[in-house]
């Protein structure tokens, strides 16, 4: 009776368990991009087959992932909160603003996939770039100029996020809506209204 009664709940369901998928697909893929993982972490859950060696990002301090949508097969939105657009060459231009991607997977035998948009460039939590900053700083290999350069935009991202922060939670604390906050050691829950820690 047990058998056949979790069966039939499991039947009951099935636009519920595909959509699940579908959003869990998402979240894996924007969390190693945050992260800055490599391309062979990520390539399984993709349908582009190439991507360039990206010299800039767009910096981000949170993100929201929405509930799936049926539109050619499925829709994932994910809201990031970014920041501003840094190049590996130390230049960094602010721009505060939220950004909806509305991920596209089509469903298939072979399992989810996310077909588009390709990122032109790709999103990378604020922390990690700091983390990278602060490791070329204290790299005693590296150029004594260049890591004096490394610590001064390490040291200013790190007050530009605390403002921008502050300035994201103002305009959007009317949206009752959680995010989440990437940090070095993984994602953590940050209601809006709330600027958790210090990127320092």
């Amino acid at each position: 009776m047990l058998l056949v009664l979790l069966v039939g709940y499991g039947l009951a369901q099935p636009k519920g368990l595909t959509e699940r998928k579908a959003v869990d697909t998402v979240e894996r893929y924007v969390r190693l991009r945050l992260s800055g993982a490599h391309w062979v972490a990520f390539a399984p859950l993709i349908g582009w087959q190439d991507e360039p060696g990206w010299d800039c990002n767009w910096l981000v301090t949170g993100y929201a992932v929405g509930t799936a949508e049926e539109a050619d097969g499925g829709v994932v939105p994910v809201t990031y909160d970014r920041i501003g657009f840094y190049c590996h060459d130390y230049e960094f231009k602010p721009e505060i603003r939220k950004v909806t991607v509305r991920y596209q997977l089509p469903e298939s035998a072979k399992g989810w996939k996310i077909k588009g948009p390709e990122p032109d460039p790709p999103d990378l939590s604020a922390d990690v770039q700091i983390a990278s900053l602060r490791a070329v700083a204290r790299d005693r290999h590296e150029p004594a100029a260049n890591r004096k350069r490394a610590d001064a935009m390490r040291r200013q991202l790190s007050t530009y996020i605390r403002r921008a922060e502050l300035s994201i939670e103002q305009q959007f604390s009317t949206v009752p809506v959680e995010t989440r906050r990437y940090g070095l050691t993984g994602p953590q829950w940050k209601r809006r209204g709330v600027v958790n820690g210090d990127a320092t």
